[in-house]
């Protein structure tokens, strides 16, 4: 049987009332008295941030917020293109940003480390003999490449109904400027790196970093930037798969990307590969390691920096101050280290 709720009267209500008020009446601003003293003018304000930024919590939060440095915004940003081809049409910044000389490279040797060894494996018939592929080229990569990201817009069951001949499902384009055998050889041999014991993002690492080495140099954020997270959805196997079950896709690849707010550029990322994500500061929280890993380059330039709540902590704003970037972000009422007040 069920217990009664025991209800409180008008009389119990008032009086727990006005001991609350009590309480908290002569404790609420006592750190004031205190800020005015730390914290006199803005270039005292650094040195008073460094002293306290080890031992930081919800009680140290002060009210007088008059100090706050204005911070200059003094990065150069804008494109910066250095070709000698005119840039117009869509693969003209394609060809700004991706470069296929590493995986070309890296799939020939692999092709060739496949020939070399089905020759030392029997084969039971003439007609199973080892072959040699012939070596890729960087327009076949091109190609190669147009026709996957064309894979992602148009869905298909398997990759030999792309190429059907039959009416109902044939798609010409992509037969026309490769055939399936073709395409299947460049998918076999396709590799990125020649170490056999690379592990996790190692095996993408090379092109990855090149891109994004393209991204930084060839355009500077504007004074708004925000960090975030994306997930994309993977159900392959893949050493740091993701599971969150409050996703949509549960299953996927999660990435954290520093971007300009108005225009929604990625200028840095970083992708999630558990304990071997290379962070800095193994001390510090790993929302705060994400931030500082990725504005590194942009710091003391006077950004100005949207977070969402995974990521702050008063220490990082004390860090990002210092670093004369200012943040805003989302908070939730029961965060720790926050004061109650500001919540």
């Amino acid at each position: 049987m069920a217990k009664r709720v025991k209800y409180l009267s008008e009389s119990e209500i008032s009086k727990l009332l006005n001991d609350s008020d009590s309480e908290t009446g002569e404790s609420s601003f006592s750190s004031t008295s205190n800020s005015e003293s730390d914290c006199s003018d803005d270039t005292e304000i650094y040195d008073y941030l460094d002293d306290n930024a080890n031992d930081l919590s919800a009680s140290d939060w002060q009210t007088d917020i008059k100090e706050l440095p204005s911070l200059e915004f003094s990065a150069n940003s804008g494109i910066y293109i250095n070709s000698s081809e005119p840039v117009e049409k869509e693969i003209d910044f394609f060809n700004l940003f991706f470069t296929n000389e590493i995986i070309v490279d890296e799939t020939n040797k692999f092709s060739k480390l496949i020939f070399e060894k089905s020759k030392t494996e029997p084969s039971s018939s003439k007609s199973q003999e080892p072959k040699c592929i012939a070596e890729v080229t960087g327009n076949e990569m091109r190609v190669f490449m147009s026709l996957i990201i064309l894979m992602s817009i148009i869905k298909k069951p398997t990759i030999k109904m792309y190429f059907s001949s039959n009416p109902i499902l044939s798609i010409p384009f992509f037969s026309s400027v490769m055939s399936r055998n073709r395409f299947l050889e460049i998918l076999k041999c396709l590799h990125f790196t020649s170490k056999p014991d690379a592990k996790k993002l190692e095996k993408v690492n090379l092109v990855l970093e090149k891109l994004i080495k393209n991204f930084r140099a060839l355009y500077i954020p504007e004074r708004e930037i925000s960090v975030d997270e994306s997930f994309f959805p993977w159900k392959g196997r893949l050493g740091f798969r993701q599971y969150i079950p409050s996703k949509r896709s549960r299953y996927g690849i999660k990435i954290y990307k520093l971007c300009d707010s108005n225009s929604g550029y990625i200028w840095n990322c970083l992708v999630y590969t558990g304990k071997d994500t290379e962070l800095t500061e193994p001390g510090a929280l790993y929302g705060e390691r994400v931030v500082k890993t990725l504005l590194a380059d942009l710091e003391n330039k006077g950004y100005n920096l949207y977070l969402d709540r995974f990521f702050v902590s008063p220490e990082l704003a004390i860090h990002l101050l210092q670093k004369k970037h200012k943040y805003v972000w989302n908070c939730a009422k029961k965060q720790e280290r926050h004061a109650k007040r500001f919540t």
